[in-house]
């Protein structure tokens, strides 16, 4: 079963302050459409009664209960809060108080049923909220008798936070009896306003702003409204019960703000990254669902779209991910050469269903190697270099109108550890053997090194 929670809203200002605390927890999907409210036995609108609850307000929803008169919305999921928080406000004139008990609002399916009505007291008549599941009581809570004045507005609120339950009156909290603790109770049965023709019994006078809301709206004493509410991501049935007099038709507001839509988050973690020409960069792409992504299946494709370093392949593994495995995660490598330009570039990943593409970008720093000039002799054929340091390094060398082509087709490379006495940190010695074509006069020649070493010694060979 569900709880509602009557809550009223000061002003738009103060709605906003009230929906800004309200309890969201477990939050559900809205419906994207107005609920279809049918006027039965002549529930009607009434504009001629001398005052009405809000500034400005000229209407109000009648209900006589010796015509039976009700409104009726069909069943929805949106009247089903399983345990979560909910609210069930709106302002109530008595013309007169009913013996017994009548029906204020309630989703009615028989056996299983929750709903809120006036019920007789000792000493005046209180309110009562109580939900069936089949048959078997799981809430009940009343207020103690309260004596009302007929011709009078009152601001009724029924709340459940999660956790308590509370009915307001007029803004005050009342004392509550609990003959069952609240228990979750979703059924599908038709919602009505003004009575209910399941139990056959029906209230005798004026109601207005008839709002439900998922989410408890007010835990605390506060000042009821004083204008129309507006419809939020929390509302899911809003009467204003506007109209011409007589007029049987009544609408649903709670559609003002459309749902949310389904839709999926993709981001590269981290976002920036620098590492040395010659070095390979990595990337996590995080991709999650939001409202509800992912019904029905499809597959997302990922693919880089622009940044990648010339004359390197960035890679996205995997470069393909069903939405029912979100949330998850890919790796994106990014690779670059010794040659590659010193600076920053943004690499964008671009994430597709088909339908919705969405992109992440994360920044690349590329820290450019430093520029070594040697000379080549006539007929030299061999090149080595050696850099030692604390890091491994790449090397290329480049000559005259070889530049930027690079001769390290052919070399080998090797990394050789010397430990020195006292320091676990060992000398790195990093040697590179490049065949060269002889030249035929002296040269001036250039050798690229990258490393992370702060300090390396680079010597240059030239046999």
């Amino acid at each position: 079963m569900s709880l509602f929670v009557l809550v009223a809203l000061p002003n738009q200002a103060t709605a906003l302050r009230l929906n800004a605390n309200i309890n969201s927890s477990a939050p559900l999907p809205l419906s994207s459409v107005a609920k279809v409210v049918t006027s039965v036995n002549g529930a009607s609108i009434d504009t001629t009664l001398a005052s009405y609850p809000l500034t400005g307000e000229t209407s109000a929803g009648k209900f006589v209960a010796a015509s039976s008169q009700y409104l009726s919305t069909p069943a929805s999921t949106d009247w089903q809060f399983g345990s979560s928080p909910f609210t069930i406000d709106f302002w109530i004139n008595w013309n007169s108080i009913q013996s017994g008990s009548s029906n204020i609002i309630a989703q009615d399916g028989g056996t299983n049923v929750w709903e809120l009505f006036q019920r007789s007291a000792a000493g005046g008549s209180g309110l009562r909220f109580q939900s069936y599941a089949s048959s078997t009581l799981v809430a009940d809570y009343y207020t103690g008798a309260y004596t009302w004045t007929t011709g009078s507005w009152y601001h009724v609120a029924v709340v459940w936070d999660g956790t308590t339950f509370h009915i307001f009156i007029n803004g005050v909290s009342q004392s509550l009896t609990t003959g069952v603790a609240f228990t979750s109770n979703n059924f599908a049965a038709s919602l009505y306003v003004g009575g209910d023709p399941v139990a056959g019994t029906y209230m005798n006078g004026w109601m207005d702003e008839v709002r439900i809301s998922k989410g408890a709206r007010w835990t605390s004493n506060f000042t009821p409204p004083t204008s129309e509410y507006s419809a939020d991501t929390y509302t899911v049935l809003l009467l204003h019960m506007n109209g011409s007099q007589g007029s049987t038709t009544f609408t649903d507001s709670s559609a003002n703000i459309p749902p949310p839509t389904p839709n999926f988050t993709i981001s590269g973690s981290p976002g920036s990254q620098s590492v040395y020409a010659g070095s390979t960069a990595t990337f996590s792409l995080l991709l999650a669902g939001v409202n509800g992504y992912g019904t029905p299946a499809t597959t997302i494709a990922l693919t880089v779209s622009s940044g990648c370093p010339s004359g390197v392949s960035c890679t996205i593994m995997p470069n393909s991910i069903g939405s029912g495995s979100l949330p998850t995660s890919a790796t994106l490598t990014v690779p670059t050469l010794i040659t590659t330009p010193g600076g920053s570039t943004t690499v964008t990943v671009s994430a597709s269903d088909g339908t919705i593409t969405n992109t992440a970008s994360v920044t690349l720093t590329v820290i450019a190697p430093t520029s070594y000039s040697f000379n080549v002799r006539v007929g030299a054929t061999q090149v080595v270099v050696t850099v030692t340091g604390t890091a491994s390094a790449s090397v290329t060398i480049a000559g005259p109108g070889n530049s930027p082509i690079l001769i390290e087709s052919g070399a080998t490379a090797y990394d050789k550890l010397v430990f020195v006495t006292g320091s676990s940190t060992p000398i790195i010695v990093h040697r590179v053997t490049f065949s060269i074509t002889a030249p035929t006069s002296a040269q001036a020649w250039t050798a690229l090194v990258s490393t992370t070493a702060t300090t390396p010694t680079v010597a240059v060979e030239v046999s």
